[in-house]
């Protein structure tokens, strides 16, 4: 079933099967994706507990391949490689599958061209998908294995509305894991035409006997949090303590569809990246209390002063608007903008109208009364990416007002390693959340209809993001480590007399 030139899966067939062999209740095909424990390691043994020689053939090809750096082992930041119009620096997903090596992966998307995603995948290699739940797949499934070698989950979603929207990657390869969060869906479109974000980062394999909290880091307890959130099977993640993920140079920011409250307050949406912006300045000596954000986004929903006035304070690092609440409701919105292409940048792009194809942004959002329309800026391109179509990327800037001279004349955004604890510039976001409520969730507190005596969050999409810390350098400059370049002109301009690209109706 898992082959070259699959079509697309024809769910009620692979239900029925399942049916009939109880294969998606059964544990046997979970228990093909429990990697065994790294052979050929000093603490390795054959089957009669004997250690394997230091000469052994085996054991010395192992532990070569050990003492090969991985690929993105300082992390990598990157555009999707446009297939009409390739430049240097840019990522495809067949850098990242790399799929003569891979043994293992679990992937997330909101959107799947299965014929093509598999296209990709070296036949054999173990593959968990988690997706939205297709309309023929009964209430009750969570997940179904379409063969030995490959599995779907359908994560849950409490909520009335809402969408499975993460882009992620966990790929297990001989000696290093690599996990690759991105903006773009398993769709040719997204990585061939689009122009989307890829955040991409290599962990070195370590012994059990080695493994620990510190070993994991706060990237890899957040990273197994959300996919256990998700429903991965423990199976699928028996072996995620296997890697050292210490070198992360960027913090995991996920949003959980639900009402959060107490303990789980700050653990997502928002509130969880104001968590981590606070960590990451405090680590990095940056000063958030002035700080200017901008968020560029594909989709639009109906935009409140209110919450943008709570997401300003999370992205100064007060998810609970403690320390900045009263300062930013008085600044009127200032510093903040929603960066979301204009009628006039669809239309002069490569596909013209097309290429506004997979954009949202509703007629009755934009002309409600209420909505704010003195922070919606237009997201042009790169005059050195003129020729593409429109971005998918979702990027998130946010600087201290005065390094605003430092970002904007800089097209490319650097990374320090964690080494590197000088003063930032700034910190970036890049991933999956567009700037919507459902995305980045709401408080339910007394600045909302929906005031509660205890403070709660709600949110609707499943989303996942890298949140890292940068500084600005000129184009041309040599850059050591991970970098972006800008893929629009910042700041964004108001609109003037033209509008943004929108959806006619509701």
């Amino acid at each position: 079933m898992f082959e070259e030139g699959m079509g697309l899966v024809d769910w009620d067939a692979v239900q029925q099967r399942a049916g009939q062999s109880k294969s998606s209740s059964s544990s046997q095909p979970l228990q093909a994706f429990a990697l065994p424990e790294r052979p050929l390691t000093s603490s390795s043994t054959h089957g009669d507990d004997k250690p394997i020689p230091e000469d052994d053939p085996r054991r010395i090809a192992f532990e070569r391949a050990m003492a090969i750096v991985p690929p993105f082992a300082e992390g990598r930041i990157a555009l999707t490689r446009i297939k009409t119009a390739p430049r240097a620096g840019d990522i495809s997903i067949d850098d990242i599958i790399n799929k003569s090596l891979l043994r293992k992966a679990c992937l997330s998307t909101y959107v799947i061209d299965e014929d093509w995603l598999f296209s990709k995948l070296l036949v054999g290699a173990k593959v968990c998908i988690a997706r939205a739940k297709p309309g023929s797949v009964g209430a009750n499934v969570t997940q179904i294995a379409l063969s030995k070698d490959v599995m779907f989950i359908f994560p849950s979603n409490p909520q009335r509305f809402g969408t499975m929207h993460i882009k992620l990657m966990v790929l297990w390869f001989p000696t290093y894991l690599r996990v690759a969060v991105m903006s773009a869906n398993l769709v040719d479109y997204d990585w061939e035409t689009l122009e989307n974000v890829v955040f991409c980062q290599d962990f070195k394999f370590i012994p059990k006997s080695q493994s620990s909290a510190a070993t994991m880091g706060s990237f890899g307890r957040d990273l197994v949090t959300i996919m256990r959130c998700m429903g991965y099977p423990e199976e699928v993640l028996s072996d995620m303590s296997n890697y050292d993920y210490r070198p992360a140079i960027g913090e995991l920011v996920g949003s959980v569809p639900g009402v959060h409250s107490a303990s789980s307050l700050n653990s997502w949406g928002h509130r969880a990246l104001g968590v981590k912006v606070a960590k990451i300045a405090a680590e990095r000596k940056m000063d958030l209390s002035r700080c200017e954000v901008a968020f560029q986004t594909s989709s639009m929903g109906a935009l409140k002063t209110e919450w943008l006035q709570r997401v300003l304070c999370s992205c100064r690092g007060d998810p609970n608007g403690d320390a900045t609440l009263s300062a930013v409701k008085g600044q009127g919105l200032q510093a903040i903008s929603i960066m979301f292409p204009s009628k006039t940048t669809v239309y002069q792009s490569k596909y013209g109208y097309a290429g506004g194809g997979t954009l949202y942004f509703s007629e009755s959002y934009w002309k409600a009364a209420d909505f704010p329309r003195h922070v919606m800026r237009d997201a042009c391109l790169q005059t050195h990416r003129h020729a593409h179509p429109r971005q998918g990327t979702r990027i998130i800037l946010c600087h201290p007002v005065d390094k605003i001279y430092k970002i904007s004349s800089s097209p490319v955004l650097a990374v320090p390693p964690p080494s590197d604890t000088d003063p930032i510039d700034g910190w970036m976001y890049v991933g999956s959340h567009n700037a919507t409520s459902s995305a980045w969730g709401a408080s339910f507190d007394t600045d909302t209809p929906f005031a509660t005596a205890t403070p709660k969050f709600s949110i609707n999409n499943w989303e996942l993001g890298v949140v890292l810390p940068m500084r600005g350098v000129q184009q041309g400059t040599p850059v050591r480590g991970p970098s972006l370049l800008v893929p629009f002109v910042y700041p964004g301009k108001p609109y003037g007399r033209d509008d943004p690209f929108l959806k006619l109706g509701k």
